[in-house]
């Protein structure tokens, strides 16, 4: 179930691409903390915590970089997305802790 639960919130990032423009930094903040930031982490219904992420996430997300990385991670493996975005938002100058990201490694 937790493994659900965690493909859930990816998958919430997985219906954002597009561009925008914003603040990266605070963008990849926000993508980190986004499963508590949204109120879904007390969600159990994978597919409605799902669309409470992405929901969030687009009234949320706004640069180009960050929305460019949701779309960018669905080509990659489910083992691979907590480092690449920790990479992506340390490359965008977020250097906090990322719940999104050790969510992979559990």
């Amino acid at each position: 179930m937790l493994a659900s639960m965690r493909t859930t919130s990816w998958l919430a990032l997985l219906l954002l691409g597009g561009l925008g423009c914003g603040d990266a930094a605070k963008d990849f903040e926000n993508i980190c903390h986004a499963e508590e930031r949204s109120g879904a982490a007390s969600i159990t219904d994978p597919a409605r915590k799902a669309m409470t992420v992405a929901q969030w996430l687009n009234d949320h997300v706004t640069s180009g970089d960050a929305k460019a990385f949701m779309s960018a991670i669905a080509s990659a493996s489910s083992e691979s997305r907590g480092e690449l975005l920790r990479q992506a938002a340390r490359e965008a100058g977020y250097t906090g802790d990322c719940p999104m990201a050790d969510a992979t490694n559990e």
